[in-house]
């Protein structure tokens, strides 16, 4: 009787449940905004992190391809003849016209970087630009060795020339990139190095403020039928 009575099956005795109470809704729901409130952000900033680590990671890429390829060709920086025909005056186009990011094609040609780090889709279907390439200053002078070294070389895609594109009103010129939610913008220096800034706007040599999207002496009222076209051959301006 005693083995009977330890494998028979019991009844199982349920716990009443008393109705939920107001107080233990609020406490329930409280914790769950806390919880939100602290994750949702560290989500955010995670994934901005992340964002900007692929940034560094391609950018350093190219520069190192860049690099590579001055040291092979005399110092000369990537440059596409065909892509950048002269204007009346002799200048090369200016940064809302010309097609800057297609000079670093050839690093890709000449398997010195994968395309992919280049451009979003196929090259020959109005494919994104990943990356802005300084524009030229003067042919002449296009070469790694005639820029100091916390110069821009290279840098995320470039929002005012993307703006002033579609013939829409550009934000200020010292906004990040859209890449990171206008937050901050990588860059490559010509030291290779690649520093996430918090504005396009850095702080130069000499003391003086210099945006990295527009040339000096920017007006955003002008828009675009203003050119984006270096000043001088330290003036940053990078396109894509």
């Amino acid at each position: 009787s005693d083995r009977a009575s330890r494998f028979a099956i019991h009844d199982r005795v349920e716990t009443p449940r008393g109705p939920i109470r107001l107080p233990d809704f609020f406490a329930v729901a409280a914790a769950l905004l806390f919880a939100v409130g602290i994750g949702w952000p560290l989500l955010q900033t995670l994934e901005s992190n992340l964002q900007v680590q692929k940034s560094q990671h391609r950018l350093g890429a190219v520069g190192q391809a860049i690099a590579g390829f001055a040291g092979d060709s005399g110092g000369w920086l990537p440059f596409d003849e065909a892509a950048m025909s002269p204007d009346d005056d002799g200048l090369f186009p200016c940064g809302i016209a010309g097609e800057h990011s297609r000079h670093l094609h050839q690093l890709a040609d000449q398997e010195r970087l994968r395309r992919a780090h280049l451009l979003i889709g196929d090259a020959d279907r109005d494919a994104s630009a990943l990356v802005s390439y300084r524009v030229v200053f003067q042919r002449n002078d296009f070469r790694f060795d005639r820029y100091g070294p916390a110069e821009a070389l290279a840098g995320d895609p470039n929002p005012i020339v993307e703006s002033l594109r579609r013939q829409q009103r550009a934000g200020h010129h010292s906004e990040g990139a859209t890449f990171h939610e206008g937050n901050g913008v990588v860059v490559v220096l010509f030291d290779l190095s690649t520093p996430f800034l918090s504005s396009a706007i850095r702080r130069d040599d000499q003391g003086q403020d210099d945006g990295i999207w527009v040339h000096d002496g920017y007006d955003a009222d002008l828009a675009a039928d203003q050119r984006l076209r270096p000043a001088s051959l330290e003036d940053d301006v990078l396109s894509h």
